[in-house]
């Protein structure tokens, strides 16, 4: 494929996934302000700690074997060895999620108790044991939608399931007062309904087939990222742990909503593109000559995702004022500094392209838990000290150092020259314009959304003119301001 073929292909799914993104966040912002007037900081909490304990569930049952799923699709030529690894993964993985979950079930009393200290999330622990599967299920099928580029499935897909999770929990707890049982029951009814028909929409295609010589590739390249990925979920949510004992349920609810404003900077502001380039990645590596490309895709990707990071750190406390009651205020405290964590954790996923080329995934486990090493040292002795803002911070050097040993081990193994100048110069302008923000004095609404607006374009016009864009981007969206029907039928291919 050309360059310019690559770039139509990545700019038309991107822009896809963008829109789909956008309108899956649009559908959580309705459900923002429901949720945090139906549900105490507390009980927020205990939704927070129950997801928590399931997504560590999700990393011993093996969720990251199916990151081969990508790598091993593009390594073959053969439609039926393709077809034979997704088949595979969807029967490894179902069944590791369905023995997880059955273990879940059985031990959901103790799983409370564990937690809370109490058995009052008994109920609410079953109901998410029965989602449970779901989620592997699902891992599989929506990569390959992601596989055979139909992003607007995709998009579809997500965007039902968001839409039916929002319609029962407004039905579950504003009408029925569930509470946070209610919150699980809209998921399980949203997981089964939608992974029914991805499963159905793959197997059409796919067959039903178990290939053993896929499940030992997929095991062996997956299997260290299982291990890494503990250290990952330590890294990123062990904090909520500490919180809980050091400051309670309350504390964790509201520390749980600043996270959703980096959870946000990640699906707005770098899904669009990774949905795209993660599967995309492994065929570019393939070329002659695949550095220029990999070396441009960064300085555009960071583009558009730091300017999103700006974006939400400008205009995090206006919109915690519009979503939520007063007692979630204190998020917007912790949230620049949770922003600026998922900026170095989604570097480390673009970065680390030459361990997954070279399939030697251990290098991320290194990484990974010298990453957690370093947040477990800040949890333990900082938090029950300084709260929200240790952990905050602990997370945010834990990801930085662990971005810089991936991007070290996959240099040497597989070297890319990028260029750094504009992404430095970048980052640089960001952090100064979120500073800025920060330091505005108290403002009332319409007045603090007017400054930071200014603020916010002052950024696009000086990111504009400081040659971080190149001349022939700048030039296509100068075209598109001219003529943007034809210019968007140009770009994509039309």
């Amino acid at each position: 494929m050309s360059e310019a073929g690559l770039r139509s292909r990545v700019g038309k799914q991107a822009v896809i996934y963008g829109l789909g993104v956008v309108a899956a966040r649009a559908l959580s912002f309705v459900s923002l302000p429901i949720m945090t007037r139906l549900l105490e900081p507390a009980d927020y909490g205990v939704i927070q700690l129950i997801q928590m304990s399931f997504d560590m569930l999700a990393i011993l049952a093996g969720a990251r074997i199916g990151a081969g799923v990508y790598r091993f699709y593009h390594k073959v030529d053969d439609v039926e060895e393709k077809r034979a690894i997704l088949s595979t993964a969807l029967l490894f993985l179902g069944a590791s999620f369905s023995a997880m979950a059955l273990v879940a079930w059985l031990s959901a009393e103790h799983i409370s108790v564990l937690v809370f200290e109490n058995r009052a999330y008994t109920s609410a622990v079953r109901v998410a044991a029965l989602s449970f599967p779901w989620t592997g299920i699902m891992g599989v099928t929506l990569g390959y939608l992601r596989l055979k580029d139909k992003a607007l499935h995709w998009v579809t897909v997500g965007l039902v399931k968001s839409l039916i999770q929002l319609v029962l929990v407004v039905i579950l707890l504003g009408f029925y007062g569930m509470g946070v049982l209610g919150v699980f029951v809209a998921s399980l009814v949203a997981d089964v309904v939608v992974g029914s028909w991805l499963v159905r929409n793959m197997l059409r295609e796919t067959g039903l087939t178990f290939a053993a010589d896929a499940a030992r590739d997929l095991v062996r390249f997956g299997l260290p990222l299982v291990v890494t990925q503990l250290a990952t979920f330590f890294s990123t949510f062990a904090d909520r742990y500490f919180l809980q004992r050091s400051a309670g349920e309350s504390a964790v609810g509201i520390y749980a909503l600043a996270y959703t404003f980096g959870f946000l900077l990640v699906q707005v502001g770098y899904l669009p593109f990774s949905q795209v380039w993660g599967p995309l990645r492994f065929e570019v590596a393939r070329r002659d000559d695949p550095g220029p490309t990999i070396a441009r895709a960064f300085v555009l990707i960071n583009v558009f995702f730091l300017s999103a990071a700006v974006a939400l750190g400008l205009f995090t406390e206006d919109l915690l004022r519009i979503l939520s009651p007063p007692s979630y205020w204190g998020a917007a405290g912790l949230v620049p500094i949770i922003l600026m964590a998922y900026v170095f954790q989604a570097w480390g996923g673009f970065l680390n392209l030459g361990i997954m080329v070279s399939e030697k995934t251990r290098y991320v486990t290194y990484a990974d838990w010298t990453g957690a090493i370093i947040a477990g040292i800040g949890y333990l002795f900082l938090i029950p000290i300084y709260g929200g803002l240790a952990a905050a911070w602990s997370t945010a050097v834990a990801f930085g150092i662990r971005t810089l040993m991936i991007y070290h081990f996959s240099q040497r193994l597989w070297y890319v020259a990028y260029d750094w100048a504009p992404v430095v110069r970048l980052a640089a302008l960001a952090a100064i314009t979120v500073g800025i923000g920060i330091l505005l004095p108290d403002l009332s609404l319409v007045p603090s959304i007017l400054v930071r607006s200014g603020i916010m374009a002052a950024y696009g016009a000086v990111v504009w003119n400081a040659g971080i864009i190149p001349s022939d981007e700048r030039e296509m969206v100068r075209g598109w301001a001219r003529n943007p029907r034809a210019a968007i039928r140009a770009y994509l291919g039309r």
